[in-house]
């Protein structure tokens, strides 16, 4: 399981501007071709519907069920061209070689300039994602689909969400998602990374309001 610094640095993005795909239903019917020229990360099931150039999860229970589901994620998780990246929480925990994996330090927040000395990750993989970006040297990040709420049709995600998943339940999940980066806005602002939130059809798609917002042509 390397170490996502044997491949990139902190120079890596440098004057490269990064979109992060953060799966909520606002992705549903998204035109990922648009994409098609410019340096993505995909979060959790992205892999399923888009080649972005990385794939990130926190989530050593989605690893875990990637490698279980054998009819269905782990074909395309196979299949799947880009860069594997997950947290590594524990060092004692054991992934598959086609994985790299990225260090997680969450004592307190602070922002990783290099991806040798990990990232605070906060607790959902968007903010993860933005870290990780942030670590090898991009500062300017569009992040697409994140809505931190769910949609008028009570969905959670742009795809089939997660087996045993409580709606409600990750409805409140999400309010704690919004407040991290809504605690954090100004320490990045003020650390110059330009962060914008990308809508695909109306400003209500997503609860963000401590970014400025642009819609996506």
């Amino acid at each position: 399981m390397p170490c996502i610094s044997t491949i990139f640095n902190s120079n890596t993005f440098k004057n490269k501007r990064i979109f992060i795909l953060a799966g909520g239903p606002s992705l549903t019917g998204f035109d990922y071709s648009k994409l098609n020229s410019e340096i993505t990360i995909g979060i959790n099931k992205t892999f399923q519907f888009y080649n972005s150039t990385m794939n990130f999860s926190l989530d050593l229970r989605f690893h875990n069920l990637i490698y279980t589901e054998k009819e269905t994620l782990l074909p395309a998780w196979k299949a799947y061209p880009g860069i594997k990246v997950f947290a590594r929480w524990h060092n004692h925990h054991q992934f598959p070689s086609e994985i790299y994996t990225i260090k997680i330090n969450n004592k307190r927040f602070h922002i990783s300039e290099d991806p040798t000395n990990g990232i605070f990750s906060g607790c959902n993989s968007a903010y993860g994602a933005m870290m990780l970006a942030i670590s090898c040297g991009c500062r300017d990040i569009y992040f697409v689909g994140l809505d931190l709420k769910l949609s008028n049709e009570g969905k959670t995600h742009n795809h089939d969400g997660y087996k045993n998943q409580d709606a409600d339940d990750l409805g409140r999940k999400l309010i704690g998602f919004r407040q991290e980066f809504e605690n954090t806005s100004k320490m990045l602002l003020e650390a110059g990374i330009d962060i914008k939130v990308c809508y695909q059809r109306e400003i209500a798609e997503t609860s963000i309001r401590c970014f400025p917002l642009t819609q996506i042509a």
